[in-house]
Parts: structure tokens; sequence; C-alpha cells
């Protein structure tokens, strides 16, 4: 539409061009209103909400502290008992369809599921069986990613067993402790980040930082003996 109206110009442009023709002057139309969105848009509909809940002689806008409040108290009061019994039915429904028992859609599930750990199964394995312990796999050679070589994709790597590190909470979560363990203890004594490199702040927080916290968190909680290496990694 913008490029239509710009290709055939204002009504008085288009009668210069064809005198045969008359053309009528648009009619005036009235500016386009202004969206109102993020916080404004929360604070007006804040403003509306007080002011159905609020009694008339509640003059929010002049500052009555007291009335200000109880109006603040039951709007706000309104909401959350609302956000609460929504996720209370959400819970509810969510136990409902667990207890249901055994049927069609629980084996589908549990296909669904033996299909997920098998595709990790496959992952992991070939990252320790032909990258490991490169940062990543290189899955058409079919090797370990040992140079930079993509510019700034490859801003995260640092030869510190990223996808060793990256998997230590999916470990956990899949069960396989033998893995867990052997990563726990090639990370503790072979990983140093006493490397002068320019990284990717936000992968590198995320994916070493995030999984060597989220390791160690496991950790304690699964293997016997240890010790907290993984923590005292994440503070190097």
């Amino acid at each position: 539409g913008v490029l239509a109206l710009s290709h055939v110009g204002s009504p008085r442009e288009a009668g210069r061009r064809c005198p045969s023709e008359s053309v009528e002057p648009a009619a005036a139309l009235p500016p386009p209103a202004r969206r109102r969105t993020g916080t404004r848009a929360m604070c007006d509909s804040l403003s509306a909400a007080m002011a159905r809940q609020c009694p008339p002689s509640c003059d929010v806008a002049a500052g009555a502290a007291p009335c200000r409040r109880a109006c603040y108290s039951r709007v706000f009061g309104a909401t959350w008992f609302g956000l609460a019994l929504f996720l209370t039915l959400s819970v509810q429904g969510c136990i409902t369809a667990e207890s249901a028992g055994s049927g069609p859609n629980t084996d589908a599930r549990a296909a669904l599921a033996a299909q997920v750990e098998e595709m990790y199964s496959h992952a992991f394995g070939s990252y320790m069986k032909h990258a490991f312990p490169w940062d990543e796999l290189r899955p058409l050679s079919c090797d370990g990613r040992r140079v930079r070589e993509r510019g700034d994709l490859d801003a995260m790597l640092g030869n510190y067993s990223m996808t060793l590190i990256d998997a230590l909470d999916s470990l956990a979560v899949f069960g396989r402790l033998s893995d867990l363990e052997m990563a726990v203890e090639h990370i503790s004594s072979s990983v140093s980040f006493d490397l002068d490199l320019e990284v990717s702040t936000f992968e590198v927080n995320i994916r070493v930082l995030g999984g060597l916290l989220g390791g160690h968190l496991h950790a304690e909680r699964l293997l016997e003996g240890y010790s907290g290496a993984l923590l005292e990694k994440a503070v190097d």
C-alpha cells in the first residue's frame, strides 16, 4: 500500500498527470492513535482497573495515600488471586492427566522418551568417540574442532572440552552416572581456564559457567566422594 501510494503521488499530482480525469481531494484523516506498549500500557491497564475498583470518593490521582493503598491492595489482590487460581487449575490438570493410568497415550510418551534417549546417546557417544577432548565434534569430517576457523562463530571455543562441560546436567538427567563421574574427573584434572583468549561472554557464561554450576549441583547429589571440583573450576 505504501509503495503504491508513493508511486501514484498525491491526488493533485495525479490531476496534473491526467487532465481528462477529475480527482476529488481526499478527506482529511485523523492522526493515527499512538499505541501504548510495555510499561505505559501496563500502567494504563492498572489505572483502568483501579478506576473500576476504587469508590468515586477515592481520588487516586490526587495522591490520597490511605485510599490509594486500599485501591492497590484490592487490585493487586484480585490479580494475584486470579494467577494463583490459574496455576492451581493447570497443575491439577497435569496431575489428572498423569494419574489417568496406562494406555495408548502413556505408551506413546514412553516411546518418545526412548527415542530422545537414543538420540542423546548417539550424539554424546559420537562426541566421545571422535572429538573428545576437543570442544566440538565436526560432523562431516567426524573429528574434533581444534582451531578457530569460522570467525565469530567460534568465539566460544578454547579447547576446554566444552561439549563435555555442556553435557554435565543432561548426563545426570539421563541417569548416566558412570559418564558423569568420568566427566567430572576429566574436567577437574585436565581442563584449564588459564588462557589468553577473546571469547563470547554470553556463550561461555551459559555453556561453560552454567554447565559447571549445574554439574556441581548434580554431582553433589549423585556422586559419592565428590568434593566440589566443578565449583572450583567455575570460580576459576
